[in-house]
This record gives structure tokens, C-alpha cells and sequence, in this order.
């Protein structure tokens, strides 16, 4: 111990005296730890499973310096199932400290097979018919289940049939084998070994409607679960046969047995109808006849077809002869022939016409009457039509007949009616009255026109309104209508003016104590009366004029009398038009006329003096309010003027006005007489 002590008491002052270089070795000559490595005694599984008691020893070496310490290094037994233990060895020499920890997972416990399942159902009954596999499963409380067994099981058939299978863990422990749950497996199939029908032949050892035949079996293992029931209806054929099989418990199929021959025939015979005669017409027989039977059978053959049988009625739109034939497999086969009969001809005949009567019952244009009947049977196959266009005649009979489709024809029917396509006679036209003046009608009148017929008589003759349009020709038109109403038109000529002639325009021009009155008038227009109101000679109104001229001059008028005058024309047929004119009467002062009413600053006038070069005029309102000398026999008054030095204007009121002719120059002072005087009203 002393050596040792002094040994490391020199090292220590070994280390003391010598420097440490960077990056050298903590202790002079060992420049490594120890190596630590662990011992291990026991069976090693799979997956670093151990399935056996696990001892652990350390081997701790150093060949560079001694081993100062170590630490957790004893010699370690393990025991017990574990899923993960560590043991850690720490070792310490002069080159430095190495630690080593392992981990042990041990698992020394077998697993537990638990059970197992078939991958898929039985096939058929509870029982398999082909190979099937068998899963085992397990547990295990420690490593785990790594994998169970997988049994495929494909022989012997037996009923119960079992399997043994087992589990592995994860360290590789084996189970003890587990027996399946029993099965029942029969992959043989079954055998066919007979047949039998559903019944016995129908006729003749034929069958003639479905039959079944059911096949009969074996099997050793499960058993028979059927065997097949075939339905054969077709097709016909002798020595028939069919196929079937059986089929066990557990779904397997037997070969297919082909069954004894039987003989088939399920079809008809072909049977066919043949009548003594064809149809009279359109299909139909009118009288009796036979109908044969027969049939051909192409398998079975023919047994029996009827004697023809006969037909004589009743009538009928659809009548049948029928008749049965069997052939050797007892099929029958019924032919029926179809028919038409009528043997009965029509009747009801009778004519209709196209149209109905024209008029009145007649006909007067070409009538066509077509004849029909009734045919409760084969109907109606056509009916006499004809065409009737004269003579005329208040009795016309007409024959026809009918024939039925079946070739039946009947009696006669026929068709009575009147006929009448001659136009009556217009005789002769009368007018409602005399022409109205010369010949001429200048209102609306009515023309009755008359007539005869010499077949169906005159039914009657129009009265025709005329009212225009105006004319020297005008033709006023009528018809007359007999019974079978055939028109026949007439005329009647006349002279018509509706229209009175046209005064257009009526003008007066006054004078002294006269009037000039003027008009124009329209070329028709024959004569003018123009009528004055008030007349002449204190009468209420007198013609002043008749004639055709354009105008006229009236004279004799009392100044600052209103005249009216009414101007009237005449045509030829008497049509009058008239116009009126009013006026008032004036001297030798003209305009304004005396009293009327101005708005506007007016012009006078007045009559020109023979021989006179000036007027005076003279205007007084209240007053004189204007003395001028015109040279001509009119002035026109301005709104305002200058008269003796002093401005006037028109004003509203009454004005006087007196006119002198002057002779000679103005100077002279040479006046005749007053012309006259004269008054005017300026409106307010």
C-alpha cells in the first residue's frame, strides 16, 4: 500500500512538473479507457427475445493501465418476462471511465392458441365442397403474437371434419396445438341414376301437352338435397328426350342423365277449308253453297277430318262454317270459313233530289235526284242517279232502283217535283206620279213593274226607289220573279234633277235713291227671280225682276230704308237655290249709308256732279268740326285733323256730314245746291 501510495504521490508530482500540451492525454502512457464489454448466458429468440434465464457477467479490461473502479458490474441473473430491463456496467483505469448499459427483453412464457375461423361459409346445408382454409388465432401477454397457423383443408369428405393448428410470438415461443371447431366437407359429386314422366301418353303413345320429367339419385356423404323436374313443351319431335341431374347437401352436381325417348306432339294439324264456289259479288254469296274439309299432320300423322257441310243462310255480315280434324297424337285442329251471306234484295227505295227545291217547291235550273234504299245486311252497292234539265213541267215522275253489294237488286222506287227553268215576262212599268215640271222628275219616286208566267205563274214584280243620280237618260230597273223564281229584268226611262241650280254670290252698289243688284249663277240655272223686301207701294215684298240676266237696277228708294233682296234660280225639273242681299237706301250721299256704324276713320262718297271741279264737305259734330274742298267726289277721314287752327280726332258719337259741288275755281266761291246730308255713328 505504501508503494502504491508513493507510486501515485510521484505521479501526482509527476503531473504537477509537467506542463499539460493542448489537446494531450489527461494521464502520461494510457491514452484510452477501459473496454467494457458484457458476458451474456442464455437462449436467444427472435427479435432479440430471450426465452431462457438470462445471466449477465462484465469483462473489464485495460492493458494500458489498472482498473481504479467499477461500478453496477456484478454478475446479474434475470428471471423473470420482461419487456425491457437495463443493467449498466461503469468502469475507471488511468485512460478514463467507459459506461456500458444493455438492455435484455425476455419472453420464456409459450402463447395461447385461443381459436380459429373457416375464410369463408359453408357451400351448401352447412357443408363445404371445396377446399376451404382454416385460421388459427392467439394471444401472448408479453413479445405478442408474431403469427398463427393457416390450414387448408381440401380432403377426406367426412362429416365433423376438424384441424389442429398453432401460434408463434415474437420470440419465437410455440403454442400448444388448438383442434378446430368440426366441419362437414363432401367435394364428390352425387350420382343420376334414373328418370320418371309426370304421366302417361295422351294418344297413340304420343304426348300432345307438357310433360315433367323428374330424375332420381344418390350420394354417400351428404345426401341428396334434389334432382332436376324438366318441363318439356317443344319441341315436337318422336324419340324425345332431355337431360338432368341431382344435386347433394352439399352443392355438388351429379354428370347429366339423358332420360328414356318418348314421342311429342303438340302441334295442330294443318286444317283447311275449300267452299264449292267463289263469292256472287264483292265477297258476298246470295244463295247457298258447301264447304269441304281437310288436314295434313306431319309427325303424328292424320286420324280424322268432318264431311262437307252446307250453307243456305240466314243472312249475315259475318257467317262461319266450321269443322274439326285430330291427328294420332290427339291435337284438333278447328278450320272455319268465313263468309258473306245475303240473299235478300233492298228495299225502302226512294229518290232524293241534290238540292232543295229553287223556289216555292219548283226547280228551275237542272236537278240531279239520286236514288237509295236500305240493306240492313251487305249495305247498299250503288243506286240509279239521274240528271233532270227539262221540259218544263208542273209533274215531273222519276224511276230509279238499287242493288245491294251481295249482287241482290231491287224494285223500283220513284220521285215527283215541279219544273220550271223559263223566265217570266215584264209586261209593263208604272211611275208613283207625273214628272214634277217638263218632263222632269226632281224628287224620289217608285216604279212598279208587272209581269206574266205561263208554267209556274208570277210569284211576283219589284217596285224599285230611284233618287238619283241625275240625268236627261236616267233608267230606273225591275225584275219580275215566277214561282219557280226565274228573274226576268225590265227598265223604265225618265229625266231626273235632284240638284238645285247655284246662285254664287249676290252684290249691291247703291245710287241715288236706287240700287244696283248683280249675281252669278250656274249654267243650269233657267231663270232669276228676284224678290224685294219691303215692295213697292207698301206692299210686305214685290218682284222686282224675272228673267236671265246677270243684275238689275231698282230705283224709287226712300233714303235710309234697309232693303232686303232675295235672289232665286230655276232649273229645268223646277229646283230652286237662293241668295239674299241686305241693304240701306242712300241720296246723293253714298257711304257711310245714313246711320251706320264705323269703328274706323271712314271714307265718304257721294254722287259726282256733272260740270263740279270741287265739293265741300262739311262735318259737324255739335259743331262744325271740318270744312274741306275735295276734287274728287270722295274724302277719307283721318283718326285726327286741323280745322281753324285747332286739332280734332274722331271721337265716339253722332256725325253730320253735308256735301256742296263746287263750279269753276275754288276761289270763286261757286256752289250749286246741296248735294245732300248724311250720317254716321263712330262706335264707342
Amino acid at each position: 500500500m505504501r508503494r502504491r501510495a508513493a507510486i501515485l504521490f510521484l505521479a501526482a508530482g509527476a503531473l504537477l512538473l509537467t506542463p499539460e500540451a493542448p489537446g494531450g492525454s489527461a494521464v502520461p502512457g494510457d491514452p484510452t479507457p477501459p473496454v467494457v464489454v458484457p458476458v451474456i448466458t442464455g437462449t436467444l429468440g427472435l427479435n432479440g427475445w430471450y426465452t431462457t434465464n438470462v445471466t449477465l457477467t462484465w469483462s473489464i479490461t485495460d492493458p494500458e493501465s489498472i482498473i481504479l473502479s467499477t461500478t453496477g458490474c456484478d454478475t446479474t441473473t434475470l428471471t423473470s418476462d420482461t419487456t425491457g430491463v437495463s443493467r449498466t456496467c461503469s468502469a475507471e483505469s488511468d485512460g478514463g471511465t467507459t459506461t456500458v448499459t444493455k438492455t435484455f427483453k425476455i419472453d420464456k412464457t409459450r402463447p395461447l392458441a385461443t381459436g380459429s375461423t373457416r375464410s369463408r361459409g359453408a357451400d351448401s346445408n352447412g357443408w363445404y365442397n371445396h377446399a376451404l382454409t382454416v385460421s388459427f388465432q392467439g394471444s401472448d401477454a408479453t413479445s405478442g403474437i408474431a403469427g398463427c397457423n393457416q390450414v387448408d383443408y381440401s380432403a377426406p369428405d367426412r362429416a365433423n371434419a376438424t384441424v389442429s393448428g398453432s401460434c408463434q410470438d415474437n420470440a419465437g415461443n410455440q403454442s400448444t396445438a388448438l383442434t378446430s371447431a368440426a366441419f362437414n366437407y363432401d367435394a364428390t359429386r352425387p350420382q343420376a341414376t334414373g328418370s320418371t314422366r309426370s304421366r302417361g301418353a295422351d294418344s297413340n303413345g304420343w304426348y300432345n301437352h307438357a310433360l315433367t320429367v323428374s330424375f332420381q339419385g344418390s350420394d354417400a356423404t351428404s345426401g341428396i338435397a334434389g334432382c332436376s323436374q324438366v318441363d318439356y313443351s317443344a319441341p315436337d319431335r318422336a324419340n324425345a328426350t332431355v337431360s338432368g341431374s341431382c344435386q347433394d347437401n352439399a352443392g355438388n352436381q351429379s354428370t347429366a342423365l339423358t332420360s328414356a325417348a318418348f314421342n311429342y306432339d303438340a302441334t295442330a294439324p294443318q286444317a283447311t277449308t275449300s267452299p264449292s264456289r267463289p263469292p256472287d259479288k264483292n265477297g258476298w254469296y246470295n244463295a247457298q253453297l258447301t264447304v269441304g274439309f281437310s288436314a295434313t299432320d306431319t309427325l303424328s300423322g292424320l286420324d280424322s277430318c268432318p264431311a262437307p257441310k252446307t250453307y243456305a243462310g240466314p243472312d249475315n255480315v259475318l257467317a262461319v262454317v266450321s269443322g274439326s280434324c285430330l291427328d294420332r297424337a290427339g291435337n284438333t285442329a278447328t278450320a272455319s270459313y268465313a263468309l258473306r251471306y245475303d240473299e235478300t234484295a233492298p228495299v225502302s227505295i226512294h229518290g232524293s233530289p241534290g238540292r232543295q227545291p229553287d223556289a216555292n217547291g219548283w226547280y228551275n235550273r237542272p236537278v240531279t235526284v239520286t236514288f237509295e234504299g236500305s240493306d240492313p245486311i251487305s249495305g247498299l252497292d250503288g243506286c240509279t242517279q239521274t240528271t233532270y234539265r227539262g221540259p218544263d213541267d208542273p209533274s215531273v215522275a222519276m224511276v230509279g232502283s238499287c242493288s245491294d253489294k251481295a249482287g241482290n237488286q231491287g224494285s223500283s222506287g220513284s220521285f215527283t217535283f215541279k219544273y220550271d227553268q223559263t223566265s217570266p215576262q215584264v209586261t209593263g212599268a208604272t211611275p208613283s206620279r207625273q214628272p214634277d215640271a217638263n218632263g222632269w222628275y226632281n224628287r224620289p219616286l217608285t216604279v212598279a213593274f208587272a209581269g206574266a208566267d205561263a208554267t209556274s205563274s208570277i210569284a211576283g214584280c219589284s217596285s224599285s226607289y230611284y233618287a238619283g243620280p241625275d240625268g236627261a237618260s236616267a233608267s230606273v230597273t225591275g225584275s219580275c220573279t215566277d214561282n219557280a223564281g226565274n228573274v226576268a229584268g225590265g227598265s223604265f226611262a225618265l229625266k231626273y234633277d235632284n240638284t238645285a241650280p247655284t246662285i254664287f254670290a249676290v252684290n249691291t252698289k247703291l245710287g241715288n235713291r236706287s240700287a244696283q243688284v248683280g249675281w252669278r249663277k250656274s249654267g243650269d240655272t233657267q231663270v232669276v227671280e228676284v224678290v224685294r223686301v219691303p215692295g213697292r207701294n207698301g206692299a210686305g215684298e214685290s218682284v222686282v225682276y224675272r228673267g236671265s240676266e246677270d243684275g238689275l237696277v231698282d230705283t224709287g228708294l226712300a233714303v235710309g230704308h234697309k232693303y232686303e233682296y232675295r235672289v232665286t234660280g230655276f232649273d229645268a225639273a223646277a229646283n230652286r237655290s237662293e241668295r239674299t242681299a241686305d241693304l240701306v237706301a242712300a241720296g246723293a250721299l253714298l257711304t257711310p249709308a245714313p246711320g251706320a256704324k264705323v269703328k274706323a276713320p271712314p271714307t265718304l262718297d257721294w254722287i259726282p256732279v256733272k260740270g263740279a271741279t270741287y265739293y265741300n264737305l262739311q262735318i259737324v259734330r255739335g259743331r262744325k268740326v271740318l270744312s274741306t274742298w275735295p276734287v274728287q267726289s270722295s274724302f277719307r277721314l283721318h283718326r285726327t285733323w286741323l280745322f281753324n287752327g285747332r286739332r280734332y280726332r274722331l271721337r265716339p258719337g253722332v256725325y253730320r256730314w253735308y256735301v256742296w259741288p263746287g263750279f269753276g275755281r275754288i276761289s270763286a266761291s261757286r256752289y250749286g245746291r246741296l248735294l245732300g246730308s248724311s250720317a254716321f255713328v263712330v262706335a264707342g
